[in-house]
């Protein structure tokens, strides 16, 4: 009888620690890669703007170069704007129910950045995107993607949980 109860409280505390264990998920991890793969799929995207000539149409990452030259749209919008007009339209649809005060994420910043001699400085022209009040994010709660692109040229995409 004593052999049974020792295996029965043997069994039970294994099964709280398997518990403990499957209950608590890697979500910060999991969240990065689904942020670092939106920004992939972002970056991939085909603008209304080109460049040279129509139907040429530049993704968000050749955009975001032409962006750093100052380059002109053949519809004669300036490539910056076409840029912060179509990132910000992305994020917004992409997360959308997502983001709010009430939902998972408080919000996002989006920021293309050049290279230079003295650092990392954003590419002029382009205003970070934003959906809320810089100082307002916790930034232990952020999942932060930052993505290499050609030509010395990076893109910072962070999201603030709630």
């Amino acid at each position: 009888m004593g052999f049974v109860l020792v295996i029965l409280v043997v069994a039970v505390i294994f099964l709280v620690f398997l518990f403990i264990s499957l209950r608590t998920k890697p979500e910060i991890e999991l969240e990065s890669v689904e942020v670092s793969q939106f920004l992939d799929t972002m970056l991939a995207y085909t603008t209304d703007c080109a460049v040279d000539f129509e139907p040429a149409y530049s993704s968000v990452q050749e955009l975001i170069a032409e962006c750093s030259r100052g380059e002109i749209c053949t519809s004669n919008k300036e490539s910056c704007d076409v840029l912060s007009e179509t990132a910000e339209k992305i994020i917004e649809e992409s997360w959308a129910g997502k983001l709010g005060a009430d939902a998972p994420y408080k919000g996002y910043y989006f920021l293309p950045q050049q290279e230079t001699s003295s650092g990392i400085k954003p590419i002029s022209g382009v205003p970070p995107i934003l959906s809320m009040p810089v100082g307002k994010c916790n930034l232990a709660k952020a999942v932060e993607v930052e993505k290499p692109l050609p030509g010395n040229r990076s893109v910072y995409f962070m999201l603030c949980e709630n």
